[in-house]
């Protein structure tokens, strides 16, 4: 089985929609906690609850990587960030039959089609960060905590923020702003 995760319920046939270099693109993972960080919209999320207009922003932000042991690793870039990006949000974890189409992608355990895939399940996550939490008992993935980073680690973070800002659209930029206290 291959799952994608998504905010949207219902759907019967999953499109392909990322746009990428090589045209119009659809993610899988070949483990369903890893779809999970694909579960939140803390951009359009933090703009709707500050009231800033949001205008067909596909901006994303989410902030994780991989242990050696080839876990996934959501990675806090601020105080309490994984809460405040996933508790409360709900999303669904879509499963379908192996691709013989699919082609590996650059992220661990990840593939990817150009063309639409029918859904064979569907489960409904109610609370995000409540699976991201009963995930990591349960040893599928790591959280590295905020708190936890090393000095070199945080001024890392601050430039990667910094150098985020360059380019960023307006509500990517409003969101960083909101939650970066040194570019304030």
């Amino acid at each position: 089985m291959l799952f994608h995760g998504s905010l949207t319920g219902g759907l019967n046939r999953l499109e392909p929609k990322t746009e990428e270099e090589s045209g119009r693109t659809l993610w899988f993972s070949e483990k369903r906690e890893n779809v999970l960080v694909y579960l939140a919209d803390p951009i359009g999320r933090y703009c709707r609850e500050t009231g800033f207009p949001i205008r067909q922003d596909r901006s994303k932000f989410a902030t994780y990587g991989f242990t050696p042991e080839g876990l996934l690793q959501f990675d806090e870039y601020y105080p309490d960030a994984l809460a405040d990006t996933y508790r409360g949000q709900s999303g669904w974890i879509y499963s379908v039959k192996a691709l013989a189409h699919a082609r590996k992608g650059m992220i661990r355990d990840a593939v990817f089609t150009t063309e639409s895939v029918p859904v064979e399940g569907c489960e409904f996550i109610p609370d995000v960060y409540e699976e991201i939490l009963r995930c990591r008992d349960e040893g599928k993935l790591a959280i590295r905590r905020y708190e936890e980073r090393s000095r070199e680690a945080l001024k890392r973070i601050e430039d990667t923020i910094k150098n985020e800002m360059k380019n960023a659209t307006p509500a990517y930029a409003h969101f960083l702003r909101g939650k970066f206290e040194f570019l304030k």
